[in-house]
């Protein structure tokens, strides 16, 4: 199962597709089990932002995905001196566990934030997962989630 990254409409592999699109979009499809991150957009590396990494998730497959975030100035992931957060969806479970990977070196002082859309299953829009988010539904992470 794919998924059309521009309308979200659901495609079944092994077949040939003919997509009309303009000069400004390119075909992307993007597979069920993705876990697609977006960080804020920023005018140079280290620009402070309050926005959160926005995570689109693919349903229909289990998935799992590794973010890599350094400081984005210094030589300093030569010696190994990063962040890195795990993210595990459990499609079966309906389940979303976000937690801190074994190669991390750095922690943060400030929690990670995390905007998370599923992917709705055929619709041509992106619906906020409910339950255990804040008001403003953005996710605050410091150490362990799980979201049901």
């Amino acid at each position: 199962m794919w998924y059309d990254f521009w309308t979200n409409k659901q495609v079944w592999g092994r077949q040939e597709i003919t997509r009309h699109v303009d000069l400004s979009t390119t075909p992307l499809h993007v597979r069920s089990g993705t876990i697609l991150p977006f960080a804020p957009v920023r005018q140079y590396v280290d620009e402070p932002t309050d926005d959160p990494v926005t995570l689109r998730i693919y349903p229909r497959q289990d998935g799992e995905f590794v973010l890599y975030e350094d400081d984005g100035v210094t030589l300093d992931y030569v010696a190994g001196n990063a962040t890195w957060t795990r993210f595990v969806c459990k499609d079966s479970d309906r389940k979303l566990i976000i937690e801190p990977h074994e190669k991390s070196t750095i922690k943060t002082v400030e929690p990670s934030r995390f905007d998370v859309l599923l992917v709705s299953e055929g619709l041509h829009k992106l619906d906020r997962i409910p339950g255990r988010a804040t008001s403003s539904e953005i996710l605050t992470f410091r150490g362990y989630l799980e979201i049901q």
